[in-house]
């Protein structure tokens, strides 16, 4: 009778893997012979879940019965203690408490700047502030969500279509009428 019932699970086991390697053929085009190595391979190793309501593989049911895992080689203590020592010095660890943020987060003032990648020099942000001015290039103050180009093609030699500046002159147009100016 257990033999029976042992073989119906199995047989269970087997149909739910057969479906699931059938959509698995469906995705990846695998041929027959390469799902039944596939699920040879699963049977062996035991990372096929059992008939039932259990959430783990036999593997993790009897472990005894399967071979050992290929472990990733651990870390000695001290190579450890060195990434936890300089996770602290740069601030990268989590700060204490039910915050979700790392201790340089919350104290920036206690840990050294990061280095980030290619800067500019002063001149050069200077250069490129002049560059920006001369062709228009920076955006227009207020709601505007246009450059100084776009609202004024004309002074910047700019080809933005009228269009472009319509809503903003429309935008003027309205707050001058509300505070009783005349614009020119």
């Amino acid at each position: 009778m257990a033999h029976t019932l042992l073989s119906h699970r199995n047989a269970a086991a087997l149909v739910l893997l057969a479906v699931a390697a059938g959509s698995s053929f469906a995705q990846t085009s695998l041929s027959r012979d390469e799902v039944k190595a596939e699920l040879n391979r699963a049977l062996r190793s035991g990372e096929i879940m059992p008939a039932g309501d259990a959430d783990m593989l036999l593997r993790e049911m009897t472990p005894s019965r399967y071979p050992a895992q290929a472990t990733v080689p651990a870390r000695s203590r001290d190579e450890v203690r060195a990434e936890v020592q300089a996770a602290a010095r740069q601030g990268a660890l989590m700060a204490a408490g039910e915050v979700d943020q790392s201790q340089r987060d919350m104290r920036p003032d206690l840990y050294p700047l990061l280095a980030s990648g290619a800067t500019k020099t002063r001149d050069e942000v200077m250069a490129e502030l002049r560059e920006a001015r001369r062709s228009g290039d920076l955006m227009a103050t207020g709601d505007a969500d246009m450059t100084l180009r776009e609202l004024n093609p004309k002074r910047f030699g700019g080809t933005a279509s009228r269009m472009a500046a319509a809503p903003v002159a429309d935008q003027r147009a309205a707050s001058t009428a509300v505070m009783g100016a005349t614009l020119r």
